[in-house]
């Protein structure tokens, strides 16, 4: 590394700059006096001193007037009523034995609510009732709640247990060759219905009494093909191809038109006297 060294003109503008520098600073043995600095009054003393010194009427005398003296006297504090509201103060003394409670809003002192309580039992109340803890006693371990209906709903959605199910499905008739007990009812057709329907006794009876209305005897006639209009009390034979004893086909006329009542043998004495 080059050295560098300082010439006559940097030495004589550092000594200048340090001149210039000192000029307003006082030597070393410079002193003033304590009017001079505006401290005429004050004494050079200790704190410990100035303390020892320092009393209300020294404090009075320097401020030039009296402060007025703090108001330390206070009344005890005033409970608050159902109406009322209580008032600030000093809080009141509590008596002897009364290190366990705690000072409430009315001013007086009253001891925290037992909060301790015993397991409940099926005889004794305690965390909850003793109804409460027998039904919970009767729930085995991790059952779910089941709400049974009374009868079967289309609308419930309360799900319903098998043998609920079961005792509803035994009450009813299969739909295919149901076998009734009892006394079944069926609804009665119209007259003259003639379909699949289930007939009622009240409708068979009607049917029997309007065809056999009006008829004194009874007839036969074998004929090739039906009359345009037949007689009430004649049973028309149409001959089939049946052999033994289905050779007619038998037609009877009711309500104003033909009703077939089967294939039978021309021999009709039994049904004739039925």
């Amino acid at each position: 590394m080059e050295n560098k060294y300082l010439n006559l003109t940097g030495a004589v503008y550092i000594i200048s700059k340090i001149k210039t520098l000192l000029e307003d600073k006082s030597d070393k043995g410079h002193t003033h006096s304590k009017e001079e600095i505006g401290l005429g009054n004050v004494e050079n003393k200790s704190s410990q001193t100035i303390r020892g010194e320092l009393t209300s009427d020294n404090v009075i005398k320097a401020l030039g007037y009296t402060p007025p003296k703090e108001n330390t006297t206070y009344a005890v504090m005033k409970g608050a009523t159902a109406s009322a509201a209580g008032t600030s103060g000093l809080v009141p003394a509590p008596a002897a034995g009364d290190y366990g409670k705690y000072l409430r809003g009315d001013g007086t002192y009253g001891a925290p609510t037992n909060t301790t309580y015993s397991d409940a039992t099926q005889t004794a109340h305690g965390l909850m009732s003793v109804s409460d803890k027998k039904k919970l006693d009767g729930i085995a371990e991790g059952a779910n709640k089941t709400t049974v209906d009374s009868e079967l709903s289309s609308t419930s959605t309360n799900p319903v247990q098998n043998k609920a199910v079961q005792a509803e499905l035994t009450k009813k008739a299969p739909i295919a060759s149901p076998s009734f007990t009892g006394t079944p009812k069926v609804p009665t057709a119209s007259a003259g219905t003639n379909n699949t329907q289930a007939a009622s006794t009240a409708f068979v009876t009607s049917a029997i009494s309007t065809a056999m209305a009006g008829i004194t005897k009874l007839d036969f006639q074998v004929v090739q093909t039906l009359p345009s209009t037949g007689v009430k009390g004649t049973f028309y034979l149409i001959a089939n191809s049946g052999r033994g004893q289905n050779v007619y086909d038998e037609y009877l006329w009711i309500n104003n038109k033909y009703e077939k009542l089967g294939t039978r043998e021309i021999d009709l004495s039994s049904y004739i006297t039925k």
